[in-house]
């Protein structure tokens, strides 16, 4: 029989019908593995999760129905856990904010010791995958609002010499290369400083900022002083992304817009550079 698979969603607003991904519930040859969000974590931020309390006793639930050798249909039918029926009956314990809703099967034949394996791999996919996205989406929308906010508290965004997406070159391995910092302070063909926005919980995109401004900085001869990086500094940090922070310092002057008066600082006394240092 197929390995089939539940993906376990909740939905914030039942209007807008806009479900999240939460957690997938594995059912191989009559063992059923369940993994959620939330689960041995605290509950992402981005769900706005109205009720955590509810959250959870639905997670408890779900579990416990997992664990459960029969499972009874609205109807008064049973299912057995050793039928793939089972996820059938198990799909019922739906409602309102939160669904579980058929995933497919996997077409390739599952050993039980692998329905661990293949539980994590889909949660890493479906679910992991989703909520990094939505955290990259919130932090850069954090700091490009917070930056925006800070250019003009400052007043530098009114300078006549303040520019946006201006492009710079600088050389990379005996290759002529450009890229287009978020802003430039000064002369197009040398400013006196420059500044970019850097996610630091994003790693792609983390390292090609990091690159460029590197790579910047080294050809260019250009100290950390006059080299901007405005970043969000998350509440709880993971190690990857204090060690990016530490990357960071090496190359620029970090600016944390999530504190206004060292941010407020920080870009005043890099504004005021004139070309010496």
């Amino acid at each position: 029989m197929s390995t089939r698979f539940l993906v376990a969603k909740y939905v914030s607003d039942t209007k807008r019908m806009e479900p999240r991904n939460i957690g997938v519930v594995v059912w191989n040859n009559g063992c059923v593995i369940g993994r959620f969000l939330g689960d041995d974590s605290p509950i992402p931020r981005y769900l706005k999760v109205r009720n955590k309390t509810t959250y959870r006793k639905w997670l408890v639930a779900w579990k416990s129905q997992i664990s459960k050798p029969v499972l009874e249909y609205a109807h008064g039918q049973t299912a057995q856990k050793s039928t793939p029926e089972f996820m059938d009956a198990l799909q019922e314990w739906s409602k309102g904010n939160y669904l579980l809703v058929d995933g497919g099967i996997v077409a390739e034949r599952v050993e039980n010791r692998e329905t661990e394996e293949l539980t994590q791999y889909l949660f890493r996919q479906l679910v992991e995958a989703e909520e990094a996205i939505e955290k990259k989406e919130h932090e850069y929308a954090r700091l490009r609002t917070g930056v925006s906010r800070l250019v003009k508290s400052v007043g530098v965004s009114s300078l006549p010499e303040w520019k946006e997406a201006q492009p710079q070159w600088y050389r990379a391995f005996g290759v002529l290369r450009s890229f287009d910092p978020d802003y430039t302070l000064g002369p197009l063909e040398k400013p006196y400083s420059i500044y970019n926005r850097v996610l630091l919980g994003d790693t792609k995109t983390f390292e090609i900022a990091a690159f460029h401004l590197g790579s910047f900085k080294e050809s260019r001869n250009y100290p950390e002083s006059r080299i901007a990086a405005f970043v969000v500094a998350p509440d709880n940090p993971t190690q990857q992304q204090k060690d990016n922070r530490d990357l960071l310092g090496h190359i620029a002057t970090v600016i944390d817009i999530t504190d206004e008066t060292s941010a407020r600082s920080l870009l005043e006394q890099t504004a005021s550079l004139n070309g010496s240092d």
